[in-house]
């Protein structure tokens, strides 16, 4: 029974030692394929017989083979290759029996090769056991020997063995490539290979290093191939051990060639992707790039990326890549693909900025955007330069999609951005995109987008449109021109639209306001009173009888915290000389029938003069009736120091009692600005008298002297005291028997004064004098011949011709 117990503990040790090793596994590293699992087979080493020490006599007893059970194992999925021949299964020796002695300690018994779970293919070899001497009482040894002094026996040495441990084969399992088989082996003194091949040939053999982990070949045809691995340990016992693998016929040999992109430019470097499937291993390879047909790249090296660079020539071209290849079984495979080559035709900044170079811009942000639209009216897209489209497809080069980055890309929505960009209108201040949908949404999130059942269109408005029917918007235009019905209501749109028409700028787009194709509307007027409201500065200035508002929005392109100057010029010799530059500047036979003259100036935080840059919205009230007659048009004009006038009649005038005032915009100032009305005047003959202190002053005029209907005679009396006495004195003074007034004599049409065009008669009559007089014109120091005549009331009237009016001096002869 001790033998039987040894016996069976040595048999889990083998078992132990096995599962160290693991189960061998074979298999086939083939993409998507399972593995194939083949039994290993063992030749167990044949037992030693255990020597007693040659100074004790033992007895051998009689053999018997034990009888080992094989362990169960699941049937393999796979068949398994066969074997030469498989030995009989052994039987389990019989238990002997002997008789009841001292136990002596028992020599080791040669451990036999593990017993490994059953693989496909694999076959266990029969153990040999020494076995042990019987020590049952029951048995009684045959024959029976003398005992003799218990000594201790010697250990025989222990037979290495050999342990392997199979981990499968590697590589792609088509004929022609290589197949490496990987294992594990221990404790050997020796290790060689032999792959059989389909029809039992022998694919490859030789022997390896004890230490080696794995070996390969590379089979030239399909089917199923075997390694067996023997290993001989080192009481020379072999171990084979086999794992199977099935080759496959290698795929049709395939190629395909693509290109990185659509298109591409002379000049520049272009990739193409080559991808090359089935087949084994590339012999030959031919890789050619032309440019319509001629050569200008060749390889033989086969490369999964190319990148060619087409010469740079001045037309469009048509670039193609052509591969072909040959693998070691002779089989071809050729692919081409072709693009079109463009030509680099981009435009510099300031050639594009050229073209707008006319525009005056007004800072009125929906009048700036339409002037910048309609210089850009009649572009088209290249024909000659063109790039791929993000999102996929070609498209020309446009300077609208090069000024936002996207040269090659859809750009009616780019090119409204560029017209909003060069009117100075900031993204801060009115949202912008290149795409419609999102340009959308961007304004909605500054409330400055409406649709179009809730809004009127305005001059300047960028329109939204959407085509496809799928509630996005995909093109956009500027609103250029309005339609209206009889009432003045807008019924109809004419737009300015990029990308239009084959790829241009046009302007010849109708809408119906309900055109359902209309989505809505990018409200720049909308933006551009906010902008002026947040950025108005208001001045409010009086002087005498005048106030000047002053409402100075950004587009006048003035600094914050200004001041305005007033001086109003009311009388005097620059009175009179504006009124002459004003009446020069008139056209179409108008003439002055009223006119005021103030002088504006702007001031900065440090004294300094500003002149606006943009228009300036001034509102000028006077106080005083405006006597003209209403059918004269109002104006304002501005009057430089040099007298010339700039005239603007774009003017509203409002008149009250007691006061008129005048509303207009007025980009820059000069000297004075002058509110005038002016129209055709009506002249006729008349007679006017001034009265005096005893003396009558009378102007009689004809319809040729042209002083108009409602001018009036002034006449003031130069009295003693003053300076001005002094100086006529000085110039007229008088004789012995004399008497001598001065009288400044003049006529004025609502205070302008008014200069005969031909002469009048002037007659000055006194209470009394004597038959004689002189006069002279003080001005110019002229003398007149004066008719004189003498009244029955005793009043002396002296009557002279003249073409000018002034300070006249009037001596009288004392009776």
């Amino acid at each position: 029974m001790k033998a039987k117990r040894f016996l069976a503990a040595l048999l889990a040790a083998a078992l132990l030692l096995i599962g160290s090793f693991g189960t061998v596994a074979v298999f086939a590293e083939e993409e998507g394929a399972a593995p194939e699992v083949h039994e290993e087979k063992h030749e167990e080493p044949k037992a030693e017989k255990i020597e007693a020490p040659k100074e004790e006599k033992v007895t051998e007893l009689p053999k018997e083979e034990p009888k080992q059970e094989e362990p169960k194992q699941e049937e393999p999925k796979q068949a398994e290759p066969q074997e030469a021949s498989e030995p009989a299964e052994p039987a389990a020796p019989a238990e002997p029996e002997t008789p009841a002695e001292p136990e002596t300690p028992a020599e080791p018994e040669t451990p036999s090769e593990p017993s490994q779970p059953s693989e496909p293919g694999g076959e266990v070899a029969e153990p040999t056991v020494v076995p042990e001497v019987p020590t049952d009482p029951e048995v009684t040894p045959e024959p029976t020997v003398t005992p003799e002094p218990t000594l201790t026996p010697e250990p025989t040495p222990e037979p290495l063995g050999v342990a392997i441990s199979m981990a499968g084969a590697s590589g792609k399992a088509v004929a022609g490539a290589a197949v490496r088989f990987s294992f594990r082996v221990a404790n050997a003194v020796s290790l060689s290979y032999r792959i059989v091949g389909p029809g039992g040939e022998t694919a490859a053999s030789g022997s390896l290093p004890v230490d080696a982990d794995s070996c390969g070949f590379t089979p030239t045809a399909a089917g199923d191939y075997t390694l067996v691995l023997t290993a001989v340990g080192a009481d020379g016992v072999e171990f084979v051990s086999k794992a199977a693998v099935s080759v496959a016929q290698p795929p049709e040999l395939a190629i395909r060639v693509t290109a990185d992109h659509e298109c591409t430019h002379g000049g520049d470097a272009t990739g193409f992707t080559v991808a090359l499937t089935g087949g084994i291993e590339v012999a030959s390879c031919s890789i050619r790039a032309t440019q319509d047909g001629s050569v200008f790249y060749e390889s033989s090296q086969f490369t999964e990326k190319v990148t060619v660079t087409p010469p740079a020539v001045r037309k469009v071209t048509k670039v193609t890549l052509t591969v072909s290849v040959k693998d070691i079984f002779d089989r071809t495979a050729e692919a081409s693909v072709t693009i079109p080559c463009a030509v680099h035709d981009r435009e510099k900044r300031s050639q594009w900025e050229a073209t707008m170079a006319g525009v005056h811009k007004t800072g009125v942000w929906p009048e700036d955007l339409l002037a910048i639209a309609k210089t850009q009216v009649g572009y088209k897209e290249s024909s000659i330069d063109f790039g791929e489209k993000h999102g996929g497809g070609i498209s020309g080069y446009t300077r609208y999609g090069d000024w936002a980055g996207m040269p090659y890309d859809e750009w009616c929505a780019m090119f409204a951005s560029f017209c909003l960009h060069y009117a100075g209108i900031s993204e801060e201040d009115f949202a912008r995109a290149s795409n419609c949908q999102r340009w959308i949404e961007r304004l909605r999130k500054q409330d400055l987008y409406a649709a179009r059942a809730a809004y009127t269109p305005q001059l300047g408005d960028i329109v939204f449109f959407e085509w496809e029917n799928d509630n996005d918007s995909d093109h956009v235009g500027i609103v250029a021109r309005l339609s209206k019905d009889s009432a003045g209501g807008v019924v109809g749109i004419t737009t300015i639209e990029g990308n239009s028409k084959g790829g241009a700028v046009t302007f010849d787009d109708y809408y119906d306001i309900n055109d359902r194709r209309i989505v809505g509307y990018g409200l720049v007027n909308e933006a551009y009173a906010r902008k002026v409201k947040a950025e108005t500065q208001s001045l409010l200035v009086t002087d005498g009888d005048v106030t000047v508002a002053a409402s100075i929005g950004p587009e006048a392109g003035m600094p914050k915290g200004l001041t305005m100057q007033l001086a109003p010029v009311t009388s005097g010799k620059e009175f009179d000389a504006y009124v002459e530059a004003l009446r020069g500047a008139m056209t179409d036979g108008d003439e002055v029938g009223w006119a005021r003259f103030v002088e504006v100036r702007f001031v900065d935080g440090s004294g300094a003069e500003v002149q606006p840059q943009g228009p300036v919205k001034f509102s000028v009230k006077y106080d005083g009736k405006l006597t003209a007659s209403k059918a004269l048009k109002p104006g304002v004009a501005v009057i430089s120091r040099g007298g010339a006038a700039r005239v603007n009649a774009d003017v509203k005038l409002t008149r009250m009692d007691g006061a008129c005032q005048f509303d207009f915009e007025q980009a820059q100032l000069g000297q004075v600005v002058a509110t005038y009305v002016a129209g055709t005047l009506k002249y006729k003959k008349n007679a006017q008298t001034a009265k005096g202190d005893g003396m009558t002053v009378k102007l009689s005029y004809t319809k040729k002297a042209r002083i108009p209907s409602g001018a009036t005679l002034s006449v003031r009396e130069i009295l003693p005291g003053s300076a001005a006495y002094e100086r006529c004195v000085a110039n007229f003074g008088a004789r012995d028997g004399e008497t001598v007034r001065y009288f400044r004599v003049g006529i004025a049409l609502n205070g302008m004064k008014i200069v005969p065009k031909d002469d009048v008669t002037l007659t000055f009559t006194a209470p009394n004098g004597g038959g004689a007089a002189r006069v002279r014109r003080i001005d110019d120091g002229e003398d007149f011949d004066v008719k004189v005549s003498k009244r029955k009331s005793g009043k002396v009237v002296a009557a002279l011709e003249t073409d000018a009016l002034g300070v006249f001096g009037v001596a009288f002869t004392d009776e």
